[in-house]
């Protein structure tokens, strides 16, 4: 369990690495407008995966970091993301499925490279027979009889271009792994980062992605069926009723959201690609009727290829707005697919301080010596990473509103103190008056010092929480306990609540990161019902084990917290 727990934190440190060194090279790269781009940032992740696996020849690594460097594509702004996350996981499997055959051997290496490198090409003709059609089979042999036909120039055949281009895609992935190999062989004369250097942080700001209502896991399905439906109906309707059909569906798209469209109108070149596109199929496709030198044939052929193109782009684009959906993560939770959380989730929390701390863009004019400083921080980011992981186990108290959860922590806290153990942390005991709860307290648990914390300042109105007035007093005095040594060495941490403040970054949430961060012994937090998959999904956490108070005895609560914390050889 152990060993398989490693490879995925090494396979985390590889895909953070890889995907750090893509969004920092690919934004130097379009910057000076570098031809040719996707193929360098493919010879990056191609050296980066030959110097892990020559670091840690574990079978199954290079597949697993490329699953998580795709999954790091979701931390883009641009609803661009599905198209390199495919290619990103392809190149990973057919660098790991070349390993497997080849075993760790330098021609194992070298087709690995190719392959991936030669997966650009075939991902490209891929995504231009899916978003134009067949239509572009005709297109690609019309301008390779118009060349024939204006030059001279002819192939023995027309897939001969496409041979080279593989050739030369297949050769320029092999000299990325010559240079992989080189390079992991040198990066330990390299200076590595200083990772204890870095300074602790906060998850970052995707985690909050999971508040939105709209938010389902049936909706991927919904604009797939949608996506393949259009396809359909574009093949079977004349020209105008498909135009009318796709000026609805972006209608649809823009009430989904706007951001879809206006990334497409903010691309003059996508337009000006495909009126290029209609003009050439005007030009070569269609029968010519030998007075018009434009055929109204080939015209509407080309018009079908971009509507085919809006309709397949705008359906990917809301398909990666759906990939940050959470309910993919309670999906994969579900499954017992811990390891993949745990590593996705590090991924997710390191990339941000790798991209601080990667070379900077001025060091790129020397890539070798940049390169083999990156290969040269895989061990020592591991260590980091391995020192830094949630290792303390969560336990969640829930129950309805009213239903004990407070004096359940009470009696919990004092019964164990009672036990020999060492209990630190919070509880917010009701103020009642007249059978009417007008208040709550915060009380140190450690000791039983109180302040007052809140009291109500009007009436409920329907289901709205009632509203209170939250002192700076018992603010401070909560915090003060919170940061104390005892928040991360005591035997068990209690914490309550996490709240709608937390889940918004105020109240208690800025000391929790930091406990989370730190502790490595049991924490018992209490959660509303209808804020837990929010709470698991806002900080990564692995499994929680959940006591619901109304179908689960105090006692029980108890044996269970005993039987924690002594496999664990705390306190008693």
């Amino acid at each position: 369990m152990e060993k398989n727990r490693d490879i995925w934190l090494r396979a985390a440190v590889l895909g953070s690495l890889w995907g750090a060194s893509e969004i920092v090279l690919g934004t130097f790269l379009h910057n000076l407008r570098i031809p040719f781009s996707s193929n360098l940032l493919t010879a990056i992740g191609i050296i980066l995966m030959i110097a892990g696996h020559r670091l840690w020849p574990q079978r199954g690594l290079i597949w697993r970091a490329g699953i998580i460097c795709a999954a790091l594509k979701t931390l883009s702004p641009s609803h661009a993301i599905f198209g390199p996350m495919i290619a990103i996981s392809a190149q990973a499997f057919l660098m790991q499925g070349a390993i497997f055959l080849g075993g760790r051997t330098k021609a194992a290496y070298l087709a690995g490279g190719g392959l991936a490198m030669s997966w650009n090409l075939v991902q490209r003709i891929l995504t231009a027979l899916m978003v134009y059609g067949a239509s572009m089979v005709d297109l690609y042999q019309g301008l390779v009889d118009y060349l024939y036909q204006n030059t001279g120039f002819s192939f023995s055949g027309y897939w001969t271009p496409l041979w080279v281009l593989a050739s030369l895609f297949f050769a320029g992935g092999v000299v990325a792994a010559v240079m992989g190999i080189l390079i992991a062989g040198s990066a330990k004369k390299a200076g590595p980062f200083d990772w204890e250097a870095f300074p602790e942080r906060e998850n970052p700001k995707q985690t909050d992605i999971g508040e939105d209502r709209r938010a389902s896991p049936w909706m991927p399905m919904l604009i797939l069926l949608t996506l393949f439906a259009a396809l359909f109906l574009l093949q079977q309707l004349p020209i105008l009723s498909s135009m009318a059909m796709v000026a609805v569906l972006l209608v649809l798209a823009a009430w989904y959201d706007r951001s879809l469209l206006r990334g497409l109108l903010q691309k003059p070149g996508f337009w000006i690609g495909l009126f290029i596109l209609a003009s050439l199929s005007g030009l070569l496709l269609g029968k010519d009727d030998g007075q018009h030198r434009i055929s109204v044939e080939g015209l509407k052929t080309g018009l079908h290829m971009g509507l085919r193109a809006l309709i397949v782009i705008t359906g990917f684009r809301a398909l990666g707005k759906e990939f940050r959906n959470p309910a993919l993560t309670q999906w994969f939770r579900k499954r017992n697919l811990g390891n993949f959380l745990m590593a996705t989730r590090i991924a997710f929390q390191t990339t941000p301080l790798l991209l601080e701390h990667l070379p900077r863009t001025e060091s790129w004019k020397r890539p070798a010596a940049a390169l083999r400083q990156l290969a040269g921080s895989l061990e020592p980011a591991f260590h980091y990473m391995k020192s830094r992981q949630q290792q303390a186990e969560i336990i969640l108290l829930t129950g309805k509103r009213g239903s004990g959860k407070t004096t359940a922590i009470l009696k919990l806290a004092a019964e164990l103190q009672g036990n020999g153990y060492s209990i630190a942390g919070i509880a917010a005991p009701a103020v009642v008056q007249e059978d009417k709860r007008t208040g709550f307290l915060i009380r140190d648990l450690s000791n039983g010092e109180e302040v007052p914390y809140a009291s109500r300042t009007g009436e409920s109105h329907g289901d709205n929480p009632i509203p209170f007035f939250f002192s700076k007093e018992g603010q401070a005095f909560g915090n003060r306990i919170l940061e104390q040594e005892s928040a991360i060495e005591s035997d068990l941490f209690i914490l309550d609540e996490i709240g709608p403040l937390e889940m918004k970054g105020e109240g208690w949430a800025g000391a929790f990161n930091k406990i989370l961060q730190l502790r490595k012994r049991p924490i018992l937090i209490v959660v509303r019902p209808s804020l837990i998959e929010k709470f698991v999904s806002r900080w990564h956490l692995e499994d929680p084990l959940i006591f619901d108070i109304e179908k689960i005895s105090g006692k029980e609560i108890s044996e269970n917290l005993r039987e924690i914390l002594e496999k664990k050889n705390i306190g008693g």
